[in-house]
């Protein structure tokens, strides 16, 4: 959906949560988890969190950024919908980033927003480090998917209680719970890494993943952007 350089047409984004929606309708049981990595503070926009709603209300779990703008989360579409989990940006010292929209009320988590490898189509190689509540998001998007897949009743998880069980003995940010930090939520990714690259062995007895992976901390070789 949209173009390589990232941007779409408010309808099509509707048309998106919408078509989720209806397959939520069409499946009650399935494990249906919607990250939108956009926000909005123009009245204009006010379609997107009516979509948003909808899909809250069929059971998709929404995820979403909380938006780039240092004021209330309340402001932006769809962060300020009900049943949705508007994600704040930290930085690596697990500090509220600047430019991320913030406030209890509308933020329900954060997770980290700064110098994320991100796919990026116009970038040579594809990968560029980007900052913003559009890279934090997927943060929770992602341990969400863990928590519904380890639990025998995760088809009827509603998002407080999957959201309790991200935040539970979390520290806090802001005001509001650092999901990342969650020693249970961490817990269940490093299992899970671990079952996922258990029959997979690194070349190098992984090795040249470690050096991948600081080169990726340090930012070599790949382009910065400003906050999406």
């Amino acid at each position: 959906m949209g173009s390589d350089a990232g941007n779409t047409r408010v309808a099509d984004a509707v048309s998106a949560i919408d078509y989720v929606t209806a397959a939520k309708k069409r499946e009650p049981g399935a494990k249906i988890i919607l990250n939108a990595s956009f926000g909005f503070s123009s009245q204009a926009f006010a379609v997107m969190t009516a979509a948003a709603i909808r899909a809250a209300e069929a059971g998709v779990l929404f995820v979403t950024s909380a938006g780039n703008v240092p004021a209330s989360a309340c402001f932006n579409h769809p962060a300020m919908a009900d049943g949705v989990i508007a994600v704040a940006a930290m930085t690596r010292e697990d500090e509220l980033v600047p430019f991320s929209a913030r406030g209890t009320r509308c933020v329900a988590a954060s997770a980290p927003g700064v110098d994320v490898l991100s796919v990026d189509a116009p970038t040579a190689g594809g990968l560029k480090l980007l900052s913003g509540t559009s890279m934090a998001s997927p943060h929770v998007a992602g341990l969400i998917a863990l928590v519904l897949a380890e639990d025998p009743d995760r088809g009827a998880l509603g998002w407080k209680e999957v959201l309790g069980r991200l935040t539970r003995s979390a520290p806090r940010v802001g005001g509001f719970p650092l999901a990342w930090a969650n020693p249970d939520a961490m817990q269940r990714v490093d299992a899970s890494i671990r079952r996922a690259a258990a029959p997979y062995p690194m070349k190098g007895g992984g090795r040249s993943l470690e050096r991948s992976s600081d080169a990726i901390r340090r930012g070599g070789g790949v382009r910065r952007g400003r906050p999406s």
